[in-house]
């Protein structure tokens, strides 16, 4: 991932680990040069972001806290 330095996005994105976050455009041609020449760095970003978004956004991470959400719904008489 390349995105701006803004948001969720620095939440997500570790820069140089799962991805970029460059801040001007100066960087965003670094960076974008990068990808482009190496496919290692494509396959090792790409791969660090999948480990990220299994752990902390995924439906199976995030399975608990689904689960208490629907059963404060019901304990609290919202009706089905």
């Amino acid at each position: 991932a390349v995105a701006s330095p803004f948001g969720m996005n620095t939440e997500v994105i570790s820069d140089g680990v799962n991805g970029f976050l460059p801040s001007n455009d100066k960087e965003w041609c670094d960076k974008l040069s990068l990808l482009i020449e190496s496919s290692e760095l494509r396959i090792k970003l790409g791969e660090n972001g999948r480990k990220i978004v299994e752990q902390e956004y995924s439906v199976k991470a995030n399975a608990s806290k689904f689960i208490d959400v629907l059963k404060n719904c019901r304990t609290k008489g919202v009706k089905q």
